[in-house]
């Protein structure tokens, strides 16, 4: 899972095959399609963290997704 810009909770959802974007007060926003059902973890990237990399465990890969419609917070250590 990974928190994104506007504080929402991005994660990975099994069976469903995709991202379950959930928001601060719990409820789910979005979720974003992806043909695995078995999606395992997201986290984000690139120079403006708008590039997510998401694990499709199923089929044993990863993928980014250039442009997220959100960016994604850095993590603490890079700060």
């Amino acid at each position: 899972m990974a928190v994104d810009a506007e504080g929402n909770i991005c994660v990975a959802t099994l069976v469903h095959g995709g991202i379950s974007i959930v928001s601060p007060n719990g409820q789910q926003v979005q979720h974003v399609p992806l043909p695995d059902p078995f999606t395992t973890n997201i986290c984000f990237g690139g120079p403006d963290h708008r590039t997510a990399y998401i694990t499709l465990s199923g089929t044993g890969r990863l993928i980014a997704v250039d442009d997220w419609p959100v960016a994604g917070l850095g993590l603490n250590f890079n700060a």
